[in-house]
């Protein structure tokens, strides 16, 4: 961790121990800020919509912002849950269609070229032939996370939202 890695310029004071509710204290605010501005962006620029493949959208690009709000999906549940907060970018309010699992160096092929990359793809946008070179594409962790940061907003609404008379049965 950051804080292990210190030097203590006062030897008679002890080092300074950061636990968790010192790092929320300091950072959590201004980490919870900035995902906020992110959001709003999205929101903003209408990221978390679904758009019609047709439009003027160099394909690149599409594929870039799909990523984009794929990861700040998953990355809003993690501060969620580490701060213990509601999340600013729900589920319920993003349409937007998850990237294809395709390489980043195929984002910017066109033409030909470009159809039969996304020939190999399966209905729902995964890649067919499994893994690039032996490796799991970043596209394909993203792909992954966002649908177990899904669940996690579920238990999120769960353990932060309210407690109504039908909490026991939306455990189950």
């Amino acid at each position: 961790m950051f804080w292990e890695k210190r030097v203590n310029i006062f030897p008679s004071y002890p080092p300074p121990i950061f636990t968790r509710e010192t790092f929320t204290e300091q950072l959590g605010h201004h980490v919870y800020a900035v995902l906020g501005d992110l959001v709003t962006d999205i929101y903003g620029m209408g990221l978390h919509r679904h758009k019609n493949p047709d439009s003027d959208v160099p394909f690149f690009l599409s594929e870039v912002r799909k990523r984009l709000v794929a990861a700040t999906y998953r990355t809003d549940k993690n501060i969620a849950t580490f701060l213990g907060r509601p999340p600013r970018l729900p589920y319920h309010y993003c349409d937007a269609s998850l990237p294809l699992d395709i390489d980043d160096d195929e984002l910017f092929l066109q033409g030909d070229e470009l159809d039969r990359v996304l020939q190999k793809l399966t209905h729902d946008g995964w890649g067919s032939e499994g893994t690039s070179k032996g490796k799991i594409r970043p596209v394909t962790a993203i792909r992954m996370r966002y649908f177990s940061s899904i669940f996690r907003e579920k238990v999120l609404r769960l353990s932060l939202g309210r407690k109504g008379a039908n909490f026991s049965h939306d455990l189950q």
